[in-house]
């Protein structure tokens, strides 16, 4: 996404600033999901060892600019990969894990159905402790949920909703602050957005079978990794079952 017209500087060190707040380092692999023209993808190349970013946009225009964007700050021995995609990522990155998704200001242009599919595609792409971060509508603010920016209209979500969502993909959701904590300009009315964290819920792990399971809409089924062994199982709440608990297969056990 583009974000607000006239706060390029300004939002590009809100951005980096932010996730070095919250704990990138040059070595970390990043996916920035509605990188639009390179707002924040600028810093985050130049500050990631190269080949680290990945930067994905609906807009062709917005990854054409973001090309030139990289040529013309001789960013290009970086590495950074840029594609357009209409599906979050899940045709162009071919598996890749990432230690932190950033998803600024898309979730809140997004219903429901969307940000289901979003974090479906983030609990395949995030590795075992990643990290994924998006804003969504905070309060008090002045959106109405007809207006719109750029063609996009505006959903008010909430922290449970959100949490719902999270949940059927083994996500747990941290309310983290408003972004204005983070360094978002205080002139623009979003400044009060809601940042918050998803990351892996943990699995009760003793010795585990991954249990695989097809995904309703054809899609390769999506595999969540336990966090303290690393092998992998369906977004389903029946990932991992303990071979010493004496739990028939597709027992549910907790999380």
């Amino acid at each position: 996404m583009v974000g607000p017209i006239g706060y390029w500087t300004e939002l590009q060190a809100y951005q980096i600033g932010a996730l070095l707040k919250l704990g990138l380092k040059p070595h970390h692999r990043l996916l920035d999901i509605g990188c639009g023209p390179l707002r924040g993808g600028l810093g985050f190349i130049d500050y990631l060892d190269a080949g680290n970013y990945a930067g994905i946009d609906l807009s062709e225009a917005c990854i054409a600019e973001a090309h030139m964007q990289i040529a013309r700050e001789g960013l290009a021995s970086k590495n950074p990969f840029l594609a357009v995609s209409d599906s979050f990522g899940w045709k162009e990155l071919n598996g890749r894990r990432f230690d932190y998704i950033w998803c600024s200001q898309l979730l809140y242009h997004l219903d429901e159905k969307q940000v289901d599919s979003l974090l479906q595609r983030a609990s395949h792409f995030l590795a075992p402790r990643g990290r994924f971060y998006g804003d969504i509508i905070g309060y008090p603010n002045a959106v109405k949920e007809d207006s719109q920016w750029n063609g996009f209209r505006f959903y008010l979500h909430t922290v449970d909703v959100l949490k719902e969502i999270a949940a059927r993909h083994l996500l747990d959701v941290t309310p983290k602050g408003q972004i204005e904590d983070y360094g978002y300009p205080s002139q623009i009315r979003l400044k009060t957005n809601a940042l918050l964290e998803c990351s892996r819920k943990e699995i009760q792990h003793e010795l585990c079978q991954p249990v695989h399971s097809e995904n309703p809409d054809g899609e390769p089924p999506f595999m969540p990794q336990c966090m303290q062994c690393g092998q992998q199982g369906p977004a389903d709440g029946q990932s991992f079952l303990s071979r010493e608990s004496g739990k028939a297969p597709g027992t549910r056990i907790s999380i």
